[in-house]
């Protein structure tokens, strides 16, 4: 994010430090504007949640199902998005549910070996981890070299 302001110090005759603030505001409308953006985000997946948690407030939401760690593994041309269990977590399980049988594509990642982009999945850890890939096939699926 671009600082909302610019600060400028200089000295006078009397070799005090005087300070000027000049805002910017292209700044400060594109800081709002993702704040805003940020919180229709969180009020859509409120809302995909259902019942209590279309009321709950967006830092409640944030702590309860977002900031949550997770481990990203990649298998096959899918990037899955492992969740560590944490409480509460199969309220979550019906969203994800939808948002994996969409099969989102990630033009972003590059390509998969196939020829398509990469599909996100998200998942909530179970009791039998999945196995990683090595480094090698690792290296092999994001560079293409061996």
């Amino acid at each position: 994010m671009p600082p909302g302001y610019g600060l400028t110090t200089t000295r006078d005759d009397q070799g005090q430090l005087q300070r000027a603030v000049e805002y910017d505001q292209t700044a400060f409308f594109l800081a709002a504007w993702l704040r805003c953006l940020v919180f229709n985000l969180l009020s859509r997946f409120a809302q995909a949640l259902g019942g209590e948690y279309t009321r709950m407030w967006a830092g409640t939401l944030l702590r309860k199902f977002i900031r949550r760690p997770a481990t990203l593994y990649l298998v096959g041309n899918e990037l899955q998005v492992i969740f560590d269990p944490f409480p509460g977590h199969a309220e979550l399980q019906p969203l994800l549910d939808r948002l994996n049988a969409q099969r989102t594509a990630l033009p972003w990642l590059g390509a998969a070996p196939c020829g398509n982009d990469l599909v996100v999945q998200f998942r909530i850890a179970q009791e039998e981890p999945l196995h990683p890939l090595t480094d090698l096939e690792k290296r092999k699926r994001l560079f293409g070299d061996g």
